[in-house]
């Protein structure tokens, strides 16, 4: 049962996962984890306060919580619109190097709410560097694949960040790593962003076969993409793929949203002369913000998977 409630999370149907995870929270209440996996079901739904009422009946005895459960906790009460109670969490210490890194992604997650995307680069940036470089391969572990899921996540925030910063070739690199997710709205979100960078390098005909591809996959993306492609105004077409995307996940609208402006940005502005397409005010503050140090830089060539074997072997519970 919770195997299907996590396929139909990662294709995009948290409906569908909320379905499977209610029958079992019907008959057996007192595991944790499928709660937690519920909640987060009923957030991707949009059923926000299900999920609040979730978390206060299982939010007891928190002494007795692992650092994954801890670090999952604090995410669903970002994603509920509860910054401080996620931020008592996260101010907790976590022993495990891969708990720190999840942390700092929910981290993110709040200042990327707030507009600070300077500062959410910089966690994204320190989360990244603190898991193995191995977790970039295309295949992992089994028992790694919920981290390499939230690296993938991470990736496609981190490219949303440095894009919002004027850096569009750190993000583009950033992006194509986040489309390998197995998740699809990571995935779509990294192929819009991708088309995104054509369009605002000029390469219109690359960016509609693209939406074209995002549309055959998935084809809650076509009427989007078919309006995009005939429609000069892209507001129509923007909107219809904002629709679809916040379709597979609703608790992201904090990345839907601003992931949309740019793609609406990005279809109104032709690459300039010389230029990246990116704002310009934030070209003339330079290609690269001081502020994102290395997470600027493209993804380093990852090192072979044996080397998850001198890893811990239970990684912390993350992508729930």
């Amino acid at each position: 049962m919770e195997l299907c409630a996590s396929s139909m999370l990662r294709e995009g149907f948290p409906e569908l996962a909320v379905e499977y995870l209610r029958r079992g929270e019907r008959t057996d209440g007192t595991d944790r984890r499928r709660t937690l996996l519920l909640v987060h079901a009923l957030l991707a739904a949009g059923d926000v306060p299900a999920a609040r009422a979730l978390i206060a009946r299982i939010e007891t005895r928190l002494d007795d919580w692992d650092s994954a459960e801890l670090v999952e906790l604090a995410r669903a009460h970002a994603l509920s619109g509860r910054p401080d109670a996620a931020r008592t969490l996260l101010g907790r210490d976590y022993p495990e190097v891969l708990a720190e890194m999840v942390r700092d992604s929910v981290q993110a997650d709040l200042s990327i709410r707030e507009g600070a995307w300077a500062k959410a680069a910089t966690l994204l940036g320190e989360a990244k560097r603190k898991g193995p470089a191995s977790l970039d391969e295309p295949r992992v572990n089994r028992s790694w694949r919920n981290v390499q899921r939230e690296l993938r996540w991470l990736q496609l925030r981190l490219a949303l960040a440095l894009w919002k910063q004027g850096n569009v070739a750190a993000a583009t690199g950033h992006a194509r790593r986040a489309a390998l997710s197995d998740e699809e709205y990571v995935r779509s979100s990294a192929l819009l962003l991708a088309a995104s960078a054509d369009f605002a390098e000029g390469r219109r005909e690359a960016a509609v076969r693209r939406l074209e591809a995002l549309a055959g996959h998935d084809p809650r993306f076509r009427p989007g993409a078919e309006r995009t492609k005939l429609d000069p105004d892209p507001s129509e077409g923007a909107t219809l793929l904002a629709n679809a995307l916040a379709s597979e996940n609703r608790a992201a609208t904090f990345v839907t949203q601003p992931l949309i402006d740019v793609l609406r940005e990005a279809t109104r502005r032709p690459a300039e002369a010389g230029g990246s397409g990116a704002p310009a005010a934030s070209r003339e503050a330079g290609a690269r913000p001081a502020s994102v140090g290395a997470a600027g830089a493209a993804p380093p060539l990852p090192h072979p998977v044996s080397r998850l074997l001198a890893l811990p072997k239970q990684p912390p519970l993350a992508r729930m």
